[in-house]
């Protein structure tokens, strides 16, 4: 009984057809989900390193605003502040505070830039998705005296899986770059260098030569308007 149940299943061909576009069909799907999975990770990469190029884009621009402020803070904690008394803020503060520092150039604005982006960079290494060439991160500040904008970018070459190359993928397409912008706030050193530049002009007006000019021009366009019937 059991000879023949045996030999009745070995010429049953029954299922047969299933197995065989199973044999071409699985091995594609495996390649879709791995792609699908890749390239996920590929996005969630992209997101975290965004969002730390925007943390530290704000935290330098805090420091630009309040020197001493990585005293008191650490943007590689969740919150900037942890245990801080006022006492201690206003020492801090008090002696680092320079006024009119915005008249300086660009990156000469943190003395601790080198720092801040190998933080960064220690940041996006040990948080990667996808474990690939170390990131490249860069700090610039832009001083334009009455706005001071700090950019943040990070680079990082991402190695494309090998089944992906062989569908045609590219092997340098899939490299992240990512960039923050953030502005310094602080309306106290706006209004002092408003002023400044507002005294230095005059100062400049009323002890040269360009103050005839000056009158002499005032008289002409005055004369001028008078010709031609304005008021």
């Amino acid at each position: 009984m059991t000879i023949k149940w045996i030999k009745k299943k070995l010429k049953d061909e029954t299922g047969a057809s299933q197995v065989v576009e199973m044999t071409i069909i699985f091995p594609i799907v495996i390649l879709v989900m791995g792609a699908l999975i890749y390239l996920g990770c590929y996005i969630v990469q992209g997101v975290s390193m965004y969002a730390y190029a925007q943390r530290m884009a704000v935290y330098t621009a805090r420091e630009i605003s309040y020197p001493g402020y990585e005293k008191l803070g650490d943007m590689t904690q969740a919150i900037d502040f942890v245990t801080i008394q006022e006492a201690s803020v206003d020492t801090i503060f008090a002696q680092n505070w320079k006024p009119y520092r915005f008249l300086n150039s660009g990156n000469n604005m943190i003395s601790n830039k080198a720092s801040l982006e190998s933080t960064l960079r220690s940041l996006v290494s040990s948080t990667a998705f996808i474990k690939s060439g170390e990131p490249e991160c860069s700090i610039n500040i832009k001083n334009n005296i009455f706005n001071q904008k700090v950019t943040v970018t990070i680079n990082k070459g991402v190695t494309v899986p090998s089944f992906m190359v062989a569908i045609g993928v590219p092997q340098d397409s899939m490299n992240i770059h990512v960039g923050a912008v953030a502005v310094t706030l602080n309306a106290t050193e706006f209004v002092r260098n408003t002023d400044f530049v507002f005294d230095s002009v005059s100062e400049i007006i009323d002890n040269t030569p360009i103050k005839d000019y000056i009158n002499k021009f005032k008289e002409k366009f005055n004369n001028m308007k008078q010709k031609m019937g304005i008021t």
